[in-house]
Formats: structure tokens, C-alpha cells, sequence
């Protein structure tokens, strides 16, 4: 994997795994990647319960990271309860759980864990490559809309 991506180290945008972090080569966990703001994983298999690969160059400009809710709900409630060693990845803002279940639409408990690290988390019932490109290009748009606000008021200096 690490032969495919590191030509595209400039230009790649998002990265799928099946496991965190097992599956994430450790020549490309090294790596910066300027432009990756998405990592979609199925599976977290990670001990003990701290995302220690968080501080991995890879992560540094990642934005959002999407997993799937069944698959890691444990882990994520047990990581965010011990706040102090919780150590999120430098551009984290938005966390999303794809369910399955129409009937899965929010999950109090990791709103707030996530919250209080300074994560929104949102909740799909499936979310297709198409769709994580009109959520990034979501967060840009609003980006841009909170920089030209900024801009037009001044930031009161």
C-alpha cells in the first residue's frame, strides 16, 4: 500500500482501511500527507484503549474520520472516558459512525465524550465515497462562510 500512496502523498484526499491501526503500514504511518482529511475505517484493533496512533504523522491533517458504529462503539466509549489521556489527532473535528439501522439516528454517550474533546460526531445509516466528498466539500463551504464573516466584521482587533 505504501508504494501506492506515497507517489500520491501530494494529492491524496482520503484513505480506507479495513483495521486501525493494524493495517496502516508503518512507512506510511510516518508519513504526512497534506491533503488527507478523511480516513474511513471498518475495525478498530487497538490495546489498551488509547488511539495512540492519533500522533501519527498520517493523522496530522485528518479532519474527519468515519468508523462503523457496531464495530467500534465499545472502543470509543472506553477511550473517550479517561479524558486526560485521550490525545485527539491535531485537526479532528468530525467524527461519523455509519449505523445500518435506520433506527440508530444518535448516540448520547459518544456525543458527549466526543464533545467534550471538541469532536462533533454524526451518525449515517451508510455513507458511499460520493457521499463522504459532499460532507468534505460541506465543511469547506462553511469554512468559507465563517472566514468572509470573520473578514467582513473584523475579529474586534
Amino acid at each position: 500500500m505504501t508504494a501506492m500512496v506515497y507517489p500520491l502523498r501530494r494529492t491524496v484526499t482520503s484513505l480506507f482501511f479495513e483495521k486501525i491501526p493494524d493495517h496502516i503500514p508503518m512507512q506510511l504511518g510516518d508519513v504526512v500527507l497534506p491533503k488527507l482529511r478523511v480516513i474511513r475505517s471498518i475495525h478498530i484493533a487497538a490495546k489498551p484503549w488509547r488511539p495512540i496512533w492519533f500522533q501519527w504523522s498520517i493523522f496530522k491533517t485528518v479532519e474527519v474520520f468515519i468508523s462503523n458504529y457496531s464495530e467500534a462503539k465499545g472502543y470509543w466509549e472506553e477511550a473517550l472516558k479517561h479524558l486526560e489521556k485521550f490525545k485527539k489527532a491535531p485537526k479532528l473535528k468530525h467524527f461519523i459512525f455509519i449505523t445500518h439501522d435506520i433506527k440508530i439516528k444518535n448516540d448520547t454517550i459518544l456525543v458527549e465524550l466526543f464533545k467534550a474533546h471538541g469532536i462533533t460526531c454524526h451518525f449515517r445509516t451508510r455513507m458511499t465515497h460520493i457521499d463522504v466528498l459532499n460532507f468534505v466539500d460541506q465543511l469547506d463551504q462553511e469554512f468559507e462562510e465563517i472566514t468572509t464573516i470573520e473578514h467582513k466584521f473584523g475579529s474586534g482587533a
